[in-house]
């Protein structure tokens, strides 16, 4: 591993995050999909991968570039088992998921959803857990699970508002105030 190219690739993640704050969507896509090549080049997919690689599929899909986020993807989705970190593991259905919606697929299960909640929970990553959980409360809504997609999203709500992530939160349609306590893990849709 080369440590400069680990230096450039973290800058350009740097850059995709002013890029994006300053409302340049399309230049902090082009710096997140660049920091993602570096790292590949420089380490493969390794336990750090995650971050630059989350942050690149969203920026690609926010764009509506979903030709560029599969390509994301394929980076996970082709290697081999050994090589993809839990994490990545755990994130791939709903990554996979997202992407098919943005290039016009269908999604005929819920089954990706359940499968990336289920094995953030094991891992532990709440706030990943909560945007799976949002996505999935919409997929379940779009298919007339509205008593299913209701639990997610408290689910989410509440997770978000223990995390503090108060601009997710606002995006959830909740504050803190008005959570509904969520005794169970959202059920599957059983669709």
């Amino acid at each position: 591993m080369r440590a400069d190219v680990i230096l450039e690739a973290a800058q350009a993640l740097l850059d995709s995050f002013r890029f994006r704050a300053a409302g340049e969507l399309a230049r902090a896509a082009a710096e997140s999909a660049k920091s993602v090549a570096l790292v590949v080049a420089a380490s493969g997919i390794d336990d750090d991968f995650a971050l630059f690689w989350i942050t690149a599929v969203n920026d690609q899909l926010e764009l509506g570039d979903a030709a560029t986020a599969q390509t994301l993807v394929d980076h996970v989705a082709s290697a081999p088992i050994g090589h993809v970190t839990v994490l990545l593991r755990a994130m791939l259905p709903w990554m996979s998921t997202r992407v098919a919606v943005a290039a016009g697929n269908s999604v005929d299960s819920d089954a990706p959803y359940v499968a990336s909640e289920q094995a953030l929970r094991e891992f532990g990553a709440p706030f990943y857990l909560a945007q799976v959980l949002l996505d999935h409360a919409s997929w379940l809504e779009a298919h007339g699970g509205v008593e299913d997609a209701q639990v997610c999203l408290a689910e989410a709500r509440e997770l978000l508002a223990a995390l503090g992530a108060t601009p997710w939160l606002a995006r959830a349609g909740g504050d803190p105030s008005d959570l509904v306590d969520v005794s169970s893990p959202c059920a599957p849709a059983g669709m």
